[in-house]
């Protein structure tokens, strides 16, 4: 019996365990390129036309020193939400040097020679995940994320994926951007134990203190960069 949302522990009492719903969007990549086009909601469609009319163009990296530019971005983002980074840079290098490029693909998404966005994709047998994803807000209205996703998915189908996972749609606005792309909502549940009390009770009010350390973080940047 799977208990959602809830802290269950075997003997009955509370605050072992913690069984949440967890949603995601998975795409069937067995279907044909011009399928997949058309199974996509119209305004995905709409988006990628601009993004190419633009002249946005979408490239898989070809050395590590793009990812310094993928995590100026990724800062940029969470900063504008008052959020610390989630991951340190050195996973993203950890990843491009332990994956071999069949394995792991860095995408960038260029606009005038510059880096507005950027996707990694990391291939399993069959199935593709769609790991993370950055771009520039002040270059949102391109449309760069529909179309970087979209190369994704063709690149994930022509190295034999049949499936792609976009990898989380909990979140409202993210799970309505990844449904235009025509994958099925699926539902699994995640099981988590926290060590002891001391982080259980941090796990479940990280929201309150992930804003704190977000501003915390920011006020040791203000203070260097004045410096």
């Amino acid at each position: 019996r799977i208990i959602t949302s809830q802290h269950y522990r075997p003997d009955g009492s509370e605050d072992s365990y913690c069984f949440t719903d967890k949603h995601t969007h998975i795409l069937d990549l067995t279907r044909s390129e011009e399928e997949l086009w058309k199974n996509m909601e119209g305004r995905c469609r709409t988006a990628i036309r601009k993004a190419n009319n633009s002249g946005v163009t979408v490239d898989e990296m070809s050395d590590r020193k793009g990812i310094e530019k993928y995590y100026a971005i990724l800062q940029q983002v969470y900063r504008s939400q008052n959020k610390p980074c989630p991951n340190p840079k050195r996973l993203y290098y950890d990843i491009w040097d332990n994956y071999g490029r069949k394995r792991a693909v860095f995408l960038s998404a260029r606009y005038n020679h510059s880096m507005i966005a950027g996707a990694i994709i990391i291939m399993d047998g069959k199935r593709a995940y769609y790991l993370n994803g950055v771009s520039k807000h002040e270059f949102r209205n391109l449309s760069a994320s529909n179309l970087i996703l979209w190369e994704a998915v063709r690149i994930a189908r022509e190295n034999g994926a049949e499936r792609f996972d976009f990898v989380g749609s909990d979140i409202p606005r993210l799970a309505k951007f990844k449904k235009s792309f025509g994958g099925e909502l699926s539902t699994h549940s995640c099981i988590e134990k926290a060590c002891s009390r001391l982080f259980q009770a941090i796990r479940n009010n990280y929201p309150v203190y992930k804003n704190k350390i977000g501003n915390i973080q920011r006020f040791f940047e203000n203070r260097i960069e004045k410096k």
